[in-house]
């Protein structure tokens, strides 16, 4: 019988491939499915996971070189199994015999898998007797990056075309490392030497974040949940370039303030946390259960007063008064792919058309949104995408709805990644900051 911990992953994956699951909510719920799973399957499961994710280019064009079928020919579970099967063998420790053997009998186990285990068991072995995973020759530079780095042609040839072929490619690597763990405290609460001794005694090293004065980042973490320090609502888990979004506003006592995509409610959180018991944070959401993520971490970070959630759809008329808020965040809907290395499925799910149509999509929500930020107000806007379209190639638009573009809070001693002195807004790269790829602006609305 397969292990706990390839079963997981292979139902996992079997859910993001036939259902368009996401990688970590599928695999949550394979997890929750083995519950007496020991904490070293559950680490394997997720190795296996998002390895395979990660690689999954890569691993068909290996397969595809020892089968006499293509990959996008094989039955989804035979595929699954095969790439599972292959990235044991080329990405991690196991044994080739190992791999082959557990391999097969997950096939085995699989409902009408046994038929095909022969052909699973032929392919396994002979990907074993391969020095490494096959990248095909022929083809352009950016084919080749693409294949070796598990990432879409299109993607690697603007990186290419932007970048230049050697920072691409470090680029392209770095989407495929296990990206570290971030927390947020609140210095009102605690300080970050504090919380980094608290977190020793428990085995876990903490180390202050590159460019977020309030992050700190985790080494050798297991079940933060676990921890006193989570308990008592110490620290918050956000990537230190979402850490910088909130960071970004001027925050004053008694402020009212718009989180208008809200969930799930890291940055209204933080916002919450700035305005040190005076003001409010309305927090919307498209999808109502959603919020319930973002109620639950607001209540353990004892902000429940401070914030109120409510569905929303912000692309249509907003029921509240005009000119009501000082701040509106809009950290708005984009392709995501900064966030690829936690999220490496979203790099399959987007064509080379997203990033100009998420900047309309973006485009009009700003547009939705200015109505009720006050003269005077805030306005900021952020995606979790490196793409130009998303970010830069913005400014201009959200100018001309009546905003001048503005420096981040020069009061924290931020070392902000700005994009240049000229056009201040921020923008950060895994390669270049090790933080996922953000952008974002802050506006003052004129009038």
């Amino acid at each position: 019988m397969p292990t706990d911990a390839r079963t997981a992953a292979f139902q996992t994956l079997l859910r993001v491939e036939l259902d368009g699951a996401f990688l970590n909510l599928a695999l949550d719920a394979a997890l929750k499915k083995t519950p007496a799973i020991g904490d070293a399957d559950r680490a394997l499961a997720t190795e296996l996971a998002y390895g395979v994710v990660r690689h999954q280019r890569l691993l068909d064009a290996t397969i595809g070189a020892c089968s006499s079928r293509p990959p996008e020919k094989l039955d989804v579970p035979v595929l699954t199994a095969l790439r599972l099967g292959a990235f044991q063998l080329f990405f991690t420790r196991t044994k080739p015999h190992a791999a082959v053997n557990e391999t097969v009998e997950l096939m085995k186990s699989a409902r009408g898998g046994r038929h095909a285990a022969g052909f699973v068991n032929a392919l396994m072995r002979a990907m074993a007797k391969l020095p490494g995973p096959v990248i095909p020759a022929g083809g352009s530079e950016a084919s080749r990056l693409a294949v070796e780095f598990s990432q879409p042609d299109w993607l690697a040839e603007r990186w290419i075309d932007r970048f230049g072929l050697d920072e691409a490619r470090e680029l392209c690597r770095i989407q495929n490392e296990t990206p570290a763990i971030d927390v947020r405290f609140d210095p009102a609460r605690v300080s970050g030497e504090s919380l980094a001794a608290s977190l020793a005694k428990a085995g876990i090293q903490a180390s202050p974040c590159a460019i977020s004065p309030v992050g700190l980042t985790l080494s050798g973490a297991g079940s933060l949940s676990e921890l006193a320090a989570f308990r008592e609502g110490l620290f918050q888990v956000q990537d230190e370039a979402a850490q910088l979004v909130g960071l970004l506003p001027e925050i004053h006592p008694g402020m009212e303030i718009l989180d208008a995509c809200a969930a799930p409610g890291g940055k209204s959180c933080h916002l919450a946390q700035r305005l040190r018991g005076q003001g409010h944070v309305t927090a919307l959401d498209l999808h109502a259960h959603r919020l319930n993520r973002l109620k639950t971490e607001a209540a353990r970070l004892g902000l429940s007063e401070l914030i109120s959630e409510s569905a929303c759809d912000v692309s249509l008329p907003l029921p509240f008064e005009k000119a009501r808020f000082d701040l509106i965040l809009a950290d708005l809907p984009c392709t995501g792919l900064g966030t690829a290395r936690r999220h490496p499925e979203i790099r399959w799910r987007r064509k080379s058309s997203d990033p100009a149509r998420m900047a309309d999509i973006q485009r009009s929500i700003v547009r939705n949104l200015a109505g009720c930020l006050k003269p005077g107000g805030q306005l900021i806007f952020s995606v979790c995408s490196m793409e130009p379209e998303e970010g830069l190639e913005q400014l201009e638009s959200i100018e001309n709805l009546g905003f001048r573009l503005a420096s981040p809070d020069a009061s924290l001693g931020v070392r902000w990644p700005l994009v240049s002195e000229e056009r201040p807004a921020i923008a950060t790269f895994p390669h270049r900051h090790g933080c996922d790829g953000f952008f974002g602006a802050r506006f003052i609305k004129e009038g």
